[in-house]
């Protein structure tokens, strides 16, 4: 369905592309600030008009790329993915990067093929990889096109302008400003007064697509009702799955007006195809889309482009906030916390946003332990001041927060986000979810000896503690060992048995001496409540017996691991806002 819609989108692109990319060239800077030497592009260059860049140095420093083939394979891998041939796609496509084209002139490709086109090859294996390089390859470029506000208000003022020529050359240029020049186009949809400078404003962010969307998301919330329907409207234009859930809280809201909703609930049916009365929660959709971001999945990342930016709605003066520009490492995690937040404002009491946002902020404590430290070695070697490294702990000091929040959550969401964070792989968020629950975990919530590691869950909310102990990555099975002796349990527990021996390996493998070694029983253990490891050799469970015996025989390990890629794959069809 969805590859039918771009063909036919594509065949009307086809017959505007002469109106969509005529007139002067959007040209780039002949240096940017960095004293970079890639060559403006020749204006009217191309068999596009000037919409796109001039031949010039690819981007690894080779000669000179023949633009004409690159366009021609580019394309041609383009009309091959629509018509169903991703194979013969991905050769033509790969066969256009191979040419090293420069960074602008994949960035005019990238944006003439179109988000939505772009976002559908990302599930296909054949192109996944390689529409990831295209948005890898286009970045520099963008970052090259950031103008100051002047600049962009002066572009925005040009969409005014009288003659054909003059209102493409504004369009053009915003498109390739980005997101940043959102806000300015936001304040013409107030105007009300003026259809042609509404019409032009609407265009311009439609073909702005997915740079567009976060700050239109913020632009529902003005107190303005028809800035709040142009917004809805350009949404369903996009055709954004990110979009759902504000428009969906949008229909959800009592006080909106019904022309408000009217425009919301057609833009949801562009976008998903379904009927309003079969949609989910709008606190729902808030929590998968969390889920999502968290993951880092590539339907809701590939926008980017490079340019991390967090957008607010300013209630008071009913405008946007400034734009808060975030380090690369925690964006997708704070992007999470925002639409988890989103879902507990609508409803405090649901379980799954609570679970969304402590994965988020857990998930963004752990990159930034990351980055510090990764700084930190960097100043080590002198490659960066003290100073810098002073600022960047001040600034993530938010982020060390990640297990109070799983703790607020309550120990059984937390137990959900370690299962989410297992079934999905994300190691070091599993540990840092294990490290939480060590210090809230009743030894009532372990599952009992009996009950086989086949079949989880059960009445016991602590299976994926216990099903971290027999997780492939050694640093989960460790945490996990650790935190069962910190929960201290008086009776036998399921995998009580492996508790010993993963700590066992676990000081086995150490690199450290063994004198600074903290075996589980060692003063510094007790001290935080913690009994000598003698304690579990006493309650230690006998070798299995045999089959008459009353004794259940030792748990044995599933076959079905809940990593498998069956499980993440169903994992992802339960994610999916449809």
């Amino acid at each position: 369905m969805l590859r039918r819609a771009l063909l036919e989108r594509a065949g009307l692109t086809a017959m505007l592309a002469g109106l969509l990319t005529w007139g002067p060239a959007w040209t780039l800077h002949a240096q940017d600030e960095a004293g970079g030497d890639e060559a403006p592009p020749a204006e009217g260059g191309g068999d596009m008009g000037g919409g796109a860049p001039a031949a010039g140095g690819g981007g690894g420093g080779g000669g000179p790329v023949d633009e004409t083939q690159v366009k021609e394979l580019f394309r041609e891998g383009i009309r091959q993915y629509l018509v169903g041939k991703p194979h013969d796609a991905a050769i033509k496509l790969e066969s256009a990067l191979r040419m090293d084209p420069p960074g602008d002139l994949v960035m005019f490709l990238r944006d003439e093929a179109g988000y939505d086109v772009l976002v559908d090859m990302l599930s296909q294996p054949e192109l996944k990889h390689t529409a990831l390089r295209i948005m890898e390859l286009s970045k520099g470029a963008q970052a090259r096109l950031q103008r100051s506000a002047e600049e962009i208000q002066n572009l925005v003022d040009g969409l005014k302008a009288d003659t054909f020529d003059q209102k493409m050359e504004a369009v053009h240029g915003l498109c390739a400003v980005g997101q940043r020049a959102v806000p300015a186009l936001i304040e013409n949809l107030r105007d009300n007064q003026d259809p042609n400078l509404g019409a032009s404003t609407v265009v311009t962010l439609t073909k702005m697509g997915g740079d567009a969307v976060l700050p239109l998301h913020q632009a529902c919330r003005s107190k303005t009702p028809f800035l709040r329907q142009q917004a809805a409207l350009v949404l369903g234009n996009i055709k954004d799955q990110r979009s759902v859930p504000e428009l969906k809280r949008m229909l959800e809201d009592p006080a909106e007006l019904p022309e408000v909703k009217n425009v919301a609930a057609q833009s949801i049916q562009k976008i998903t195809g379904k009927t309003i009365s079969s949609l989910m929660h709008a606190k729902e959709y808030y929590a998968i889309l969390s889920d999502k971001f968290v993951m880092g999945h590539p339907s809701v990342m590939p926008s980017v482009y490079g340019d991390y930016v967090l957008w607010r709605w300013d209630a008071a003066a009913d405008a946007m906030e400034a734009p808060k520009d975030l380090p690369e490492f925690a964006y997708n995690e704070l992007l999470a916390t925002e639409a988890a937040r989103d879902a507990i404002a609508l409803d405090p009491n649901y379980d799954p946003a609570w679970v969304a946002l402590a994965l988020a902020q857990i998930a963004y404590g752990v990159e930034a332990k990351i980055a510090l430290e990764a700084l930190g070695d960097a100043v080590k070697r002198g490659e960066v001041d003290q100073a810098v490294l002073d600022k960047a702990k001040a600034d993530l000091a938010a982020a060390n927060r990640g297990p109070f929040i799983g703790q607020l959550a309550g120990r059984q969401n937390l137990y959900r986000a370690l299962k989410r964070s297992l079934d999905e792989d994300k190691a070091d968020i599993a540990v840092a979810c294990i490290e939480a629950l060590s210090g809230i975990a009743d030894p009532n919530d372990l599952p009992p000896a009996q009950m086989g590691y086949d079949r989880p869950g059960g009445s016991r909310m602590g299976y994926p503690l216990v099903e971290a102990l027999i997780n492939d990555d050694k640093r989960v099975r460790y945490a996990a060992a650790d935190a069962l002796v910190r929960i201290n349990p008086e009776r036998l527990f399921l995998g009580a048995d492996r508790v010993i021996a993963t700590l066992g390996d676990a000081a086995g493998e150490s690199s450290a001496p063994p004198s600074k070694r903290r075996p589980a029983g060692s003063a510094a253990s007790r001290s935080r409540g913690c009994p000598p490891s003698t304690a579990w050799r006493r309650r230690r469970p006998s070798p299995p017996r045999t089959a008459s015996s009353s004794t259940p025989a030792r748990p044995t390990r599933s076959p079905s691991r809940s990593t498998s890629p069956a499980r993440r794959s169903r994992w992802w069809k339960r994610c999916s806002i449809r």
